[in-house]
């Protein structure tokens, strides 16, 4: 038989049937992926195929969709817990206060003066502290450990910090309305024309 017969008896091999190209997939020597053995000993080949291939192959080991959720949940979700969320917000509404309050700030090393952060976790320290502790904090410089917290929780989580704020719905529309009918009570126009504005 010559090297010419031989190669029209071979089957043709395509490398994409051994394994998926799919950008982000795991890297496989010669180009072949060993497609995951389930525990019926049946192979399972769940690259490219999106997620149904995922809950294939955890059927496949006797699991649940929801276990490999809960796999990637632990392994790479955030874990901002709601008692952080809480302190976040604590920090929050005090640094909105800062030019409200009427205490003097203190000096503090190396710069001198108090920093706005450290002035409005010292108004709202008794609360702050015990948010900080209940959020798990350990720090011993509590200020620096609240911020460090405040600024990681923020980063994250910014909609849930602010989900405090007062939020106006009205419309202009119903915001002229509104002024109006306050105005014809009061007799007082052009007050709440600037107020509703």
């Amino acid at each position: 038989m010559t090297n010419k017969n031989m190669k029209k008896k071979l089957p043709k091999i395509n490398i994409s049937d051994y394994g998926s190209f799919e950008k982000g997939s795991p890297p496989r020597k010669n180009k072949v992926s060993l497609v995951p053995t389930g525990k019926d000993g049946k192979e399972i080949e769940w690259y490219g195929r999106s997620w149904a291939g995922v809950i294939d192959y955890a059927k496949a080991l006797g699991l649940k969709y929801t276990d490999v959720g809960s796999l990637l949940e632990n392994t790479y979700g955030d874990r901002t817990t709601f008692n952080q969320i809480l302190l976040a917000q604590e920090v929050h509404k005090s640094l909105a206060m800062v030019d409200y309050y009427r205490k003097p700030r203190i000096k503090i090393a190396p710069t001198g003066t108090e920093t706005d952060m450290h002035y409005a976790i010292r108004m709202q320290q008794t609360k702050i502290f015990k948010l900080y502790a209940a959020a798990g904090g350990k720090q011993k410089d509590k200020f620096k450990g609240v911020t460090a917290l405040y600024k990681k929780v923020l980063k994250t989580r910014k909609s849930f910090v602010e989900a405090y704020m007062y939020e106006n719905k009205q419309t202009e529309a119903q915001r002229k309305k509104s002024a109006a009918a306050v105005s014809k009570v009061l007799v007082t126009k052009k007050v709440f024309k600037k107020i509703f504005k």
